[in-house]
């Protein structure tokens, strides 16, 4: 061709419409999984066609998908970068929305507060990952290079964009908060701090401090918090208000309150039904119910059988022969009485009967021999107690088998007479040593058992009046008070006095510590140092010496160090929560659930959520395109240093 016909042809070419580029592919859903995976998406779709799908190497498929997301980001930068990030995003939302996502918004939370170093560090991660994932060299060297530039690219994106998160959410939480405490029934964020150090200073899980609540507790009295109720109260009404004067008023009531549903609980579980207030009056009250039973039984007895059968008859008269000393005791009896003698002596001078004889009148002369041979036995009179003790043994038994009726009720009278022994013995128990006690115990009889439990509760009831400590010390088995109430209730113990037992000592023990009794020198200075936010010496040797009211004030301090200074109204709000008995409004306040606490919470958790997931989809994008773009002059600085043999 001739230079003028190339000439025409090229004019010709240059003056014809150039063709359309054609349309790219939409690279939506790659772009997203590039997000969600860190920019590993490519390289997992290669593998999974190369291998169950298609017969291509995996290599050219992967670099045919990359050529794709690259087309489709050069053509639609704005859309592509919108996608990767929700992909990015989606990991932490999913956790969020999800059934239980409550710990995860919690966890973000607390991502949220880590500090920027944290931050940085899970950026560097991420960024590491996504960098290593995006790169596109040829050997580890590259990979290696790219890792480094997303990394170092994540370490600077994920702080900065975490700390503005953090703002965000803190400014919207404090507004909420400042609404919960102006206008709802929140305490101040530094009365919930003192709430929180003072719940972390008892050494129990909120779920177990509500717990003491609903057993009949209250924060107040618990024996580590001691030194900062100690401090409330020591404080004047302009600084803390009514708080002081409430402390004092409560302690001062449920000690009252408190020992008298222990006493309860012990007559109760010792005496069970009765109604009078009074041991003694019960017991009395008891017996002469048992004397006026037994003396209706003897009388109905006596008068079905007026007289003796005619070998009882025989025996008494002999017997009356054998112990004339006790046939003339018995015969003053009756003279004295203006009733007929038994006995008169006959012409030969022995006793006679003068009349037919009762059962009243062989029963009476039962007793005189029986007393009679215990004066005797006491006396040291051995040689003359037996013979007689014996003869009466023999003439009961004769009486008991010929009228059963009487047999039945002296048994009657010797059970009261030993229900007596056994109120008496109980009446002791507190004293006695208490394996021997347990062994005496279990030889009463049912009813013994009974009358000694009754003496245990007289006993008991002098014991809790003149010792606000009884309490504490019956509530505790290791303790002779703990071991005797054990010992004589059993099962009953646990399950109806103990807990209230100790209650009422807890209680007592607070107003002696609180109201009245003296600090050691430890709690003293912990004590004074306590809401200062300053530490000094006396306060860690306090700590080091081990005493735990110390510890936990020094503990306090640290945490309290920067907060703001409670005002009377703080004081009197935590207060309420250390007296109340209210187990519900306890845990609502320990776990910041009143005034819409929930609600706060479940906005703090979604700002913390999208501020996390905002700065996961920053540092993935960022430093993934950070390495990209970046990672040309990498791979050449590579090349240079290695002079292309970089494996």
């Amino acid at each position: 061709m001739s230079q003028f016909d190339s000439l025409v042809a090229g004019k010709i070419a240059t003056q014809q419409p150039q063709q359309p580029a054609a349309p790219v592919e939409s690279q939506k859903l790659r772009s997203a999984a590039s997000g969600l995976l860190m920019g590993w998406a490519d390289e997992l779709e290669a593998g999974v066609r190369s291998a169950l799908f298609e017969d291509r190497p995996y290599e050219q498929i992967r670099d045919e998908i990359r050529s794709k997301v690259d087309a489709y980001r050069q053509a639609n930068p704005g859309e592509s970068l919108t996608f990767e990030a929700l992909g990015a995003i989606a990991p932490t939302a999913a956790a969020f929305l999800i059934p239980g996502g409550q710990a995860a918004g919690a966890t973000n939370v607390a991502r949220l507060g880590g500090g920027a170093f944290n931050l940085a560090k899970r950026g560097f991660a991420e960024g590491a990952v996504t960098g290593a994932g995006e790169s596109t060299a040829d050997t580890a060297l590259g990979v290696a290079g790219d890792a480094a530039t997303g990394g170092v690219t994540g370490a600077v994106i994920s702080p900065v964009v975490g700390a503005g998160g953090k703002f965000v959410a803190g400014k919207a939480g404090d507004v909420m908060n400042w609404l919960r405490s102006n206008v709802g029934a929140r305490p101040s964020d530094a009365a919930m701090a003192e709430l929180q150090r003072l719940a972390a200073g008892t050494g129990k899980s909120v779920d177990e401090i509500v717990q003491d609540i609903a057993d009949g507790k209250i924060l107040a009295e618990n024996k580590t918090l001691a030194a900062a109720v100690r401090a409330i109260k020591s404080k004047g009404a302009e600084e803390a208000g009514s708080a002081p004067s409430t402390i004092d008023s409560t302690l001062r009531r449920r000690a009252g309150e408190t020992a008298q549903r222990a006493g309860e609980a012990a007559q109760e579980a010792l005496m069970p039904g009765a109604s009078t207030r009074n041991v003694f009056e019960a017991i009395a009250a008891s017996d002469e119910a048992l004397k006026a039973a037994e003396r209706r039984g003897y009388r109905d007895v006596f008068r079905a059988n007026a007289e003796l059968d005619e070998g009882a008859t025989g025996a008494l008269e002999k017997l009356a022969q054998r112990f004339p000393n006790l046939a003339d005791e018995l015969n003053a009896y009756y003279r004295e009485n203006a009733l007929v003698p038994l006995f008169v002596k006959g012409r030969n001078g022995a006793l006679e009967l003068a009349r037919m004889p009762s059962l009243e009148d062989g029963e009476i002369f039962y007793r005189l021999m029986r007393d009679e041979g215990a004066a005797r036995w006491s006396a040291g009179k051995g040689k003359t107690a037996e013979p007689l003790t014996d003869a009466a043994a023999s003439w009961k038994r004769m009486l008991d088998i010929k009228y059963p009726d009487l047999k039945t009720v002296r048994k009657e009278a010797a059970q009261r007479l030993s229900g007596q022994e056994a109120f008496k013995s109980g009446r002791k128990a507190f004293s006695m040593d208490a394996d021997a006690l347990e062994f005496e115990y279990n030889a009463l009889s049912p009813e013994a058992k009974e009358q000694f439990k009754a003496g245990v509760l007289a006993a008991w009831k002098n014991k809790t009046r003149r010792s606000g400590t009884a309490a504490a010390r019956g509530a505790d088995p290791t303790k002779q008070e703990g071991a005797v109430l054990k010992i004589v209730l059993g099962d009953q113990y646990e399950d109806v006095l103990r807990k209230q037992l100790e209650i009422a000592g807890e209680s007592a023990e607070a107003v002696n510590r609180i109201l009245y009794g003296s600090m050691t020198a430890p709690q003293a200075a912990a004590e004074r140092a306590v809401g200062s936010g300053q530490i000094g010496m006396s306060d860690i040797m306090a700590a080091y010496s081990l005493d735990p009211i110390a510890m936990t004030a020094v503990i306090g301090k640290a945490l309290q160090k920067n907060a703001p200074t409670l005002k009377p109204a703080d004081y009197e709000r935590i207060t309420e929560v250390l007296i109340s008995e209210d187990p519900d409004f306890v845990r609502r306040m320990l776990n910041d659930q009143v005034s819409l606490g929930d609600f706060t919470r479940t906005i703090e958790r979604v700002l913390a959520t999208g501020a996390e997931a905002t700065r996961r989809a920053a540092t993935v994008t960022g430093s993934g395109r950070t390495s990209q773009t970046v990672s040309p002059g990498v791979q050449s600085l590579i090349d240079m240093a290695t002079q292309g043999a970089a494996p």
